[in-house]
């Protein structure tokens, strides 16, 4: 596959970026590289307009990041973003350490929240779920809802529209739903089994299959640390990628463990701790903590291990996305009117679903 480059032009004021992309458009150009300044509400202009009314995917590169030359590294990782979003897959898991599921779907979910002071503003929900086998392409939903709540107002929605794109894709719908929901607290637990994935079992009863559903919360904020009793070759001092705790400093009555499945780059590698809240596949310990490391390889930006799974780190970056879209001037109107003048366009995210990585 080739790459055609066109001549660049350049737009001078925000206004004029919709009538240069509507141009690309009417040109059938699949993806424009857009240099932004940067400050200022140029990216989001320009997401705004492209994914919201030309249905056109873009990939940004701040002015200074050029500046500094082009770096390998900085090719690197901007082709695995332009892969992704032109529907490549970057990554699959080696049959050697694969949990062979059948027809499986990977749900990841957040909700990102204004700051104290910004209360006028809503939380986004942001939930990415799996349309392959492999668990490397994503489609996204975002939603707004009531600023500080936490649990997911329009979960029924969000997961009909997952499965009935998981359907077009497999010609069924998924024998197994892993659902990877970062951002609760411990006393949210409850929460989000009877409302978020009471949703999703609602919708299954409604389009007439029963999946095994596995809920795994992702904790990241927590004060636990290792460090290996025996020293290593890391210069941080740091356990190996892929050390798991599940004894000892686990909660006794909980099915909860702790992975650092990533290497860090500076400092202490901080690790994640997983609570499994429900598990009607019955997965042993051993499956469970595979097939979350394995997850942590299937990040599309990245060559090497994150620090929690794909699907929970791509919600947040759906999240991030939802709250890009209502930048801008103050939202006047209630949330789900908000939310209906900022649709994304459909041909656009059917097309092209991996566009917000």
């Amino acid at each position: 596959m080739g790459i055609n480059l066109s001549a660049e032009r350049q737009v001078e004021e925000t206004k004029n970026i919709i009538a240069t992309l509507e141009q690309y458009k009417r040109e059938n150009y699949d993806l424009v590289v857009v240099v932004i300044p940067g400050r200022g509400t140029t990216y989001a202009d320009i997401k705004q307009k492209a994914e919201l009314v030309c249905g056109l995917l873009t990939q940004c590169i701040k002015e200074q990041t050029l500046s500094r030359g082009i770096r390998e590294q900085l090719l690197s990782n901007l082709l695995l973003k332009v892969n992704s979003k032109l529907n490549g897959t970057n990554h699959k898991i080696s049959s050697a350490t694969h949990i062979v599921l059948d027809h499986p779907m990977f749900m990841g979910a957040d909700v990102t929240h204004p700051s104290p002071d910004q209360r006028h503003i809503p939380s986004v929900v942001g939930v990415a779920a799996s349309h392959d086998l492999d668990g490397a392409s994503y489609n996204m939903q975002y939603r707004l809802q009531q600023s500080t709540k936490e649990e997911i107002d329009d979960m029924q929605s969000i997961s009909r529209h997952h499965l009935k794109v998981y359907f077009q894709r497999q010609k069924c719908y998924p024998n197994h739903i892993i659902y990877y929901r970062d951002g609760v607290s411990d006393g949210q637990f409850q929460k989000v089994e009877q409302f978020e994935l009471g949703a999703i079992r609602a919708v299954c009863k409604e389009l007439r299959f029963s999946p095994k559903i596995t809920c795994i919360i992702v904790v990241k904020r927590h004060h636990t640390r290792f460090f290996p009793i025996i020293k290593t070759t890391d210069s941080f001092n740091n356990v190996l990628p892929g050390t798991v705790v599940d004894q000892k400093i686990v909660h006794p009555n909980e099915t909860q463990f702790f992975m650092v499945s990533h290497q860090s780059i500076q400092g202490t590698a901080k690790p994640t701790r997983y609570n499994v809240i429900v598990d009607d596949a019955k997965f042993t310990m051993d499956q469970l903590q595979q097939m979350t490391n394995n997850l942590c390889y299937m990040f599309p930006r990245c060559n090497r291990a994150v620090s929690y799974p794909a699907p929970a780190y791509l919600a947040h970056l759906v999240a991030a996305r939802g709250r890009v879209y209502i930048e801008g001037p103050p939202l006047k109107r209630s949330l789900p009117e908000e939310y209906k003048r900022r649709l994304i366009n459909e041909n656009f995210m059917n097309n092209t679903p991996m566009f917000f990585v």
